[in-house]
């Protein structure tokens, strides 16, 4: 096998990992276990890229499935677990703050895949938006007041959607 498949190889696995947690969320004797799948897929995100460009297999269909990783594992499995776990009488106030949550995660991994500077990204990263998502969630499960959870968790959700496209300059590394 070709040194220059590993990078696009490992971006398939995260998003396995993405799925998987969408379906381990699902259940609540699961969620443990797709928050450790986001948390995988975040550390296949985060080397991925490196390693295409160590081994010079930087590719269009690899920066497209490294967006896709992302959508799903940072954007749609946060939004599950918030929508499976938290459903309560506001659900349609969770739905739109969902979507306006998956929204900002496409629209900040359209500003990837468009490009950018090569020493300057703006707004937060999907992938680090998607992770403290997660983490929100996962804690909110825990606490006795499940309609303050769910308060917190949805302007949780509003905020990071709001960084994520706002125009705040990130320096690459």
């Amino acid at each position: 096998m070709r040194t220059t498949h590993i990078p696009n190889m490992l971006s398939v696995i995260g998003i396995a990992f993405g799925v998987t947690a969408i379906v381990l969320f699902m259940f609540p004797s699961t969620v443990a276990f797709g928050v450790l799948c986001v948390l995988i897929s975040a550390i296949i995100d985060r080397y991925d890229g490196r390693i295409a460009r160590r081994t010079g297999g930087v590719t269009a269909l690899g920066k497209k499935l490294d967006a896709l990783n992302d959508f799903i594992a940072f954007g749609l499995a946060p939004i599950t677990l918030y929508l499976v776990s938290m459903l309560h009488p506001g659900w349609l106030i969770a739905t739109g703050v969902s979507t306006v949550y998956v929204g900002a995660t496409a629209w900040r991994l359209r500003r990837f895949l468009i490009g950018q500077s090569s020493t300057t990204a703006y707004g937060l990263p999907s992938t680090l938006a998607g992770v403290i998502l997660v983490v929100i969630l996962y804690i909110s499960l825990r606490v006795e007041h499940p309609n303050t959870a769910a308060w917190f968790s949805g302007l949780s959700m509003v905020l990071l959607a709001g960084l994520m496209v706002s125009r705040i300059p990130i320096p690459k590394k």
